[in-house]
């Protein structure tokens, strides 16, 4: 027999509890639509990058030739439009211990409501390994 003291208590979720998990899961996707876009942005950079280092004729090439060969690998590989990157401003290319090294670092300023907005701060860098023979 089942007593009346287990009848009478609440088994599951409340409405308040519905509601709170509805806010907390809505603020969540919220946040990842509004960020999702220049992290995968940022992604697609540094996966460029890396795969433009493997690259043989990569020591041949010169500054703007390397933001132009970045700048249409992820244009074709993402179908992102890098238009809101300044390459010039954000790639740097530099020799460091006779290696080629190619870098980017910028940040990102989404705004997400009202008054509030993610700074959001991405730096990579892709060496060029020396070549063996």
């Amino acid at each position: 027999m089942i007593s009346s003291k287990v009848l009478t208590r609440q088994r599951g979720f409340t409405t308040g509890c519905v509601l709170v998990s509805l806010l907390f899961f809505s603020f969540s996707g919220y946040l990842g639509f509004r960020l999702g876009g220049p992290y995968i942005e940022y992604r697609m950079l540094a996966g460029a990058m890396d795969d433009l280092v493997k690259h043989e004729d990569f020591g041949t090439l010169n500054n703007t030739r390397i933001r132009s060969r970045l700048s249409e690998s992820v244009r074709r590989s993402s179908g992102i439009n890098p238009s809101t990157l300044n390459l010039k401003k954000v790639v740097y290319v530099v020799v460091r211990d006779g290696r080629k090294v190619v870098g980017c670092n910028y940040e990102v300023a989404v705004e997400l409501f009202y008054n509030i907005s993610a700074l959001m701060h991405f730096k990579h860098e892709s060496i060029a390994q020396p070549r063996t023979q």
